[in-house]
């Protein structure tokens, strides 16, 4: 069978060859002659996901063709925890790696409380990576690196420091970076000094559970030409763990002002914030934050869509002002915890909606929570009571009169994993259970 398909044209061949998803079908295929392992190498070597140690060993044996490091495409690093996880073998090839438009690294303790029994092994790998970066920054691999995701735990603690791989941000072709855990100090912001404000093509930033002060996050935003999806807030699952005592969140509008030097180009943020802002004065939403020339979300004229997970007390006040709301906001979704059958909580009037936000079409809120919310779990929780609670939201906003579709969904998990899900996570799946626009309501809620 092997000839015969070997027969084939050319073209053809290797359209059925990129079609195999197993590597195990890939590799037996490149065993079976000299034609066969021509076409397939590229293919097999494209995309690979290393998650031990002795993986790592054989790539890195198997690199040492100089022609099969410019097949290497995308690199996923995830070695697991319980099992031999010395992958060092592997990173001095990485710079090599010619033709690397995407890279994922995790440490194997990334999301539990192992680090103090693996730091040594951690420490030293670190080194590796640093080095990696360092000399990526002064024009040695990763030249073409586009898209970079790091989830990585620190020695001592769940923090692990950015200004130790500072360089990432000298990378000359990255477009998309994902970072959960960092601490984002304000000595980061000494180490980016040499690169010109506004000149890197990074468009998607995404800090997730990261700590990040606003002198950092200023000297980092500052970098792209033109970034146009951001995460970024403060701690919403690590709230109580912060790099060092001395260390503390600031308030929204600190980022904000950060944020504000993308303003012109920036198109989807997220936003996160565990912390209810008790202790602040409302006035009825509206307060003008153009006071003394700040500037707010009114200045982002891009901005389509916007994402509020958690409280985000200050945000809102922000959000909902006669002159720092954001007017060209299309969608805008609330991630909600703690909900119970008869309220959906810190939802405003939907008349404050559509008066400061003209231009809101759709407003998805889901509902977050460890534990299934049903009668079967919770006997005071009734299906009754949440169908009136939506009805009445979706009421509230096609009385309005602005045509906002309102879908409220249902976060499920299959276990109680957080932010940032690592390689075999689960990642939470949302659930639609009510849709309320022009066609009228639908309803799924489970029973």
């Amino acid at each position: 069978m092997s000839s015969t398909l070997l027969s084939l044209p050319t073209e053809l061949l290797l359209a059925i060859i990129d079609a195999i998803q197993d590597q195990k079908s890939l590799l037996n295929l490149v065993l079976t002659c000299r034609l066969a392992r021509l076409l397939a190498e590229p293919i097999l070597y494209r995309s690979m996901v290393i998650t031990a140690g002795s993986q790592a060993k054989c790539l890195a044996d198997a690199l040492s063709s100089q022609q099969r490091f410019n097949f290497v495409e995308s690199l996923d690093l995830f070695p697991e925890y319980h099992k031999e996880t010395d992958i060092e073998a592997l990173t001095p090839t990485i710079g090599t790696m010619t033709h690397l438009r995407g890279l994922s690294m995790e440490s194997s303790f990334a999301n539990y409380q192992r680090w103090r029994y693996t730091s040594r092994r951690w420490r030293d790998l670190l080194q590796g990576y640093r080095l990696l970066f360092s000399e990526a920054a002064r024009g040695i691999g990763l030249q073409n690196l586009e898209t970079l995701t790091i989830h990585w735990a620190g020695n001592e603690n769940r923090f692990w420091r950015l200004t130790d791989i500072s360089s990432i941000f000298k990378l000359p072709a990255l477009q998309r970076l994902t970072l959960s855990c960092a601490a984002l100090l304000d000595d980061l912001a000494a180490h980016l000094t040499d690169l010109p404000a506004g000149t890197t093509p990074l468009t998607n930033l995404h800090l997730i559970e990261c700590f990040v002060t606003p002198k950092a996050i200023s000297a980092v935003l500052a970098l792209p030409r033109a970034l146009r999806s951001c995460h970024l807030g403060n701690l919403r699952h690590q709230e109580f763990h912060y790099p060092d005592e001395d260390h503390t969140e600031a308030l929204a509008e600190s980022y904000l002002h950060a944020l504000c030097q993308q303003r012109q180009s920036l198109e989807n943020l997220v936003w996160t914030d565990a912390r209810e802002d008790d202790d602040e004065e409302d006035d009825g939403h509206d307060t003008d934050f153009h006071h003394n020339g700040d500037r707010s979300l009114s200045d982002f004229t891009q901005l389509r869509n916007l994402t509020l997970d958690g409280p985000c007390t200050t945000f809102f006040s922000i959000l909902l002002s006669k002159h720092a709301a954001p007017r060209h906001v299309e969608r805008l979704r609330l991630v909600r915890y703690a909900f119970t059958s008869s309220q959906i909580p810190s939802i405003p009037p939907a008349s404050e909606f559509c008066r400061y936000l003209p231009a809101l079409r759709n407003l998805d809120v889901i509902l977050s929570n460890n534990e299934n919310p049903t009668p079967e779990f919770h006997p005071h929780w009734s299906v009754e009571d949440f169908r009136e609670t939506l009805q009445r939201l979706g009421g509230d906003f096609r009385f309005a009169g602005q045509g906002v579709e309102v879908v409220v969904s249902m976060e499920t998990r299959g276990d109680r994993f957080i932010s940032p899900y690592l390689f075999a996570e689960e990642v939470p799946r949302e659930r639609v259970v009510y849709r309320c626009g022009e066609e009228g309501e639908v309803f799924d809620i489970p029973a």
